[in-house]
């Protein structure tokens, strides 16, 4: 009896090259080859059970999610528009810029 165990996790990850699988368990996917079953119905029917537990769809969902800034980061940004908004606004003194510059159409 020949059987495939295989984790998706560890498969995407060695395809992709992520190691985002934090909030996601691995899931095993078991096949077990029958008396008339060839190599390329085993790989047909792995693959059917990998797409049918939803995983990968998920995982890939993953890559472009964003992350949330620390503390450090939005501090930085913060101080960023405080000097931006310094700037233009001795800039505006200056009559260096228009003061009613609309942006849009």
């Amino acid at each position: 009896m020949f059987v495939l165990y295989h984790s998706i996790t560890e498969w995407f990850a060695k395809i992709n090259g992520y190691g985002i699988f934090n909030d996601i368990m691995a899931t095993n996917v078991e096949i077990k080859k029958g008396a008339k079953d060839n190599n390329v119905n085993l790989i047909k029917k792995f693959t059917r059970r990998v797409q049918e537990a939803g995983i990968i769809p998920r995982v890939k969902g993953l890559r472009y999610a964003e992350r949330n800034m620390s503390a450090y980061v939005k501090k930085t940004k913060r101080l960023k528009s405080i000097k931006n908004r310094e700037v233009r606004e001795e800039q505006i003194k200056l009559g260096k810029i228009a003061v009613n510059t609309r942006r849009g159409r």
